[in-house]
């Protein structure tokens, strides 16, 4: 992505990735020089390669002899090298490029551009509900709350490490500026009803120091999970067996004279499986099943046949209607039959 900006006899300043300055001073005949001036990538990292373009509005560059300048030594010179490639040096040191050019008309322009790299890491973490011992980590879904938090390496002038609450942080969801949550120490966004709908999207932040010498931008995308529930046997001795989930494909045999099933939802938003903010809906051969008293928690007890029985379970979050899940599995049971309580 590239950036163009204007440049007069001024200086200007600009954020992201690095910060780097433009300083001005031409000599021109007739009417001053305007540049165009383009650095891709936009905000640049350490040891990255940057793109410097210029053009003028007054004057044919492609005619111009023009020189450019890494660190005070010339790296490139000839007739319309408007282009020029170099790459930055580590967090917190500049570089500079500076630009001679000397147009067909006797005039003289130069600018000056000085890089002093930052960076940030971008964390996330959903507030989303996982089963215990799940070691994954928690995912965000349609309509859950998602904050992130930015973790910027930026120097002072003085070479010190900047502290994360004396920077001012500019967050973006995708090319929205979050102008509420943006500004001095704001290290951290929190998302909720913001990024429903979105398969996925972009947070974006520029951090940098209060006098805008250095400055690093980061980009994050996030692609939103469907939430979902698995069953699980709960014996009685061993306790809920997270170790083998129940499927279409992973069947039950109730051999005992009972049985109970334990649902868990996994990336809803709530806290617990049995909030009632979850609406379970139980079904066996596609019969609607009385709700249990603990919601997420059925049990089986056989009274006599043998054959299958399937088992169906839909879960609604109440409040987030982006929020569903449904599952089922087989039970197999002999010389007795199932019903369930």
């Amino acid at each position: 992505m590239k950036r163009a900006f204007t440049l007069t006899i001024v200086t200007l300043v600009f954020l992201l990735g690095f910060a780097f300055s433009v300083s001005a001073q031409e000599i021109t005949v007739g009417l001053s020089d305007v540049l165009d001036v383009q650095v891709s990538p936009e905000y640049p990292r350490a040891f990255e390669s940057v793109n410097i373009s210029v053009r003028s509005y007054n004057s044919d560059f492609n005619r111009a002899n023009i020189t450019w300048y890494l660190n005070g030594t010339p790296e490139l010179k000839g007739i319309g090298k408007t282009n020029f490639t170099f790459k930055t040096s580590g967090v917190g040191q500049t570089t500079t490029v500076r630009m001679d050019a000397r147009t067909a008309g006797g005039g003289i322009v130069s600018r000056t551009f000085s890089f002093r790299p930052g960076d940030v890491d971008l964390l996330w973490e959903a507030d989303t509900y996982t089963p215990p011992f799940y070691k994954g980590k928690k995912l965000h879904s349609n309509e859950g709350t998602l904050r992130v938090v930015a973790l910027p390496t930026i120097l002072e002038k003085d070479g010190s490490i900047a502290n994360p609450k004396n920077l001012v942080y500019k967050w973006r969801l995708g090319s929205k500026v979050m102008d509420d949550e943006s500004g001095f120490g704001k290290q951290s966004i929190t998302f909720h009803k913001d990024v429903t709908f979105k398969s996925n999207f972009n947070v974006t932040v520029v951090v940098s120091t209060l006098d805008d010498s250095s400055s690093a931008q980061s980009t994050l995308r996030v692609t939103p999970v469907n939430p979902l529930v698995i069953l699980y046997e709960n014996n009685p001795v061993l306790g809920v067996m997270y170790n083998k989930a129940l499927s279409t494909e992973e069947t039950l045999s109730l051999t005992e004279n009972e049985v109970s099933i334990s649902a868990h939802p996994f990336f809803f938003d709530v806290t617990s499986a049995s909030s009632n903010r979850l609406n379970y809906r139980w079904f066996m051969n596609g019969k609607s099943l009385d709700t249990p008293k603990i919601p997420n928690d059925l049990t089986l007890r056989k009274i006599g046949g043998s054959g299958r029985a399937q088992l169906r379970l839909r879960l609604q979050h109440t409040d987030n209607i982006l929020q569903g899940a449904e599952t089922e599995t087989t039970i197999h049971y002999s010389s007795n039959s199932s019903s369930i309580f």
